[in-house]
């Protein structure tokens, strides 16, 4: 995600980025055979980047997109398995 970038990001192409990560994790859950435990791992790393670049709303990355994670894991794959370990639930 970027880490290693040189150029600093402004909040639109961060909040662009958080994005587009979010969509990739959202169509592993829904179309792929990707492994539980790789995709909890995505999300764990995509609430640390969030972390890392909008500490001040760590809040709302749980109530949007852990909560979009797990409804759509419920939704294609059944039982939420790790990612229900992962979502905060507040």
């Amino acid at each position: 995600m970027n880490r290693g970038s040189r150029r600093t990001m402004n909040s639109d192409e961060l909040a662009s980025l958080l994005q587009r990560q979010a969509d990739r994790i959202s169509v592993l859950i829904v179309s792929s055979d990707y492994p539980e435990i790789d995709i909890y791992i995505e999300v764990s790393k995509l609430r640390e980047w969030c972390d890392e670049n909008f500490p001040e709303k760590y809040g709302l990355f749980e109530m949007i997109y852990g909560r979009r994670f797990l409804r759509l894991w419920q939704q294609f794959r059944g039982e939420p398995g790790p990612l229900q370990g992962i979502i905060s639930w507040r």
